[in-house]
């Protein structure tokens, strides 16, 4: 519901016969109020997914230009996203995009630990995300009925 009433973010939802096929997360940003900064805005993607079974169709590009034109009806500068390391597709899918890697994070593990950035790639997550979506979907269906 949060998401649903902000003016900052906002999840666009790729639908097809009433399921979802992927969706993308995207909020806007500005930079710390730092001396060293040039202050300016900017948009995050969150999130950005698409079912396995609907890969290679357009359907990630066109929600990447439904949160271009999202962005750029703000004024905003740029869009920004993390990538894991591992997820070598997603990788590929935005330089294919023109995204350009500014910059990297590295991490140094504590006590004895070997915690790396952990995903899941599968359809478990998939489910788990289509879930939130499909009931933000719902709400948000009511919604434009009242």
């Amino acid at each position: 519901d949060e998401n649903i009433k902000s003016e900052v973010e906002d999840i666009i939802i790729a639908v097809e016969n009433d399921k979802i096929m992927g969706f993308i997360h995207i909020a806007e940003e500005k930079t710390l109020s730092y001396a060293c900064f040039i202050p300016h805005k900017y948009a995050v993607i969150v999130d950005l997914y698409v079912q396995e079974a609907h890969r290679r169709r357009g359907i990630g590009t066109q929600l990447l230009e439904a949160a271009k034109q999202w962005a750029q009806a703000r004024g905003l500068d740029y869009l920004e996203l993390k990538v894991l390391a591992e997820n070598e597709n997603g990788i590929q899918f935005y330089r294919h995009q023109k995204f350009n890697m500014v910059s990297q994070i590295m991490r140094l593990p504590l006590n004895g630990s070997p915690h790396k950035a952990r995903a899941r790639f599968g359809n478990e997550t998939f489910y788990d995300r289509t879930n939130q979506m499909t009931v933000a979907y719902s709400r948000l269906k009511q919604m434009k009925q009242t």
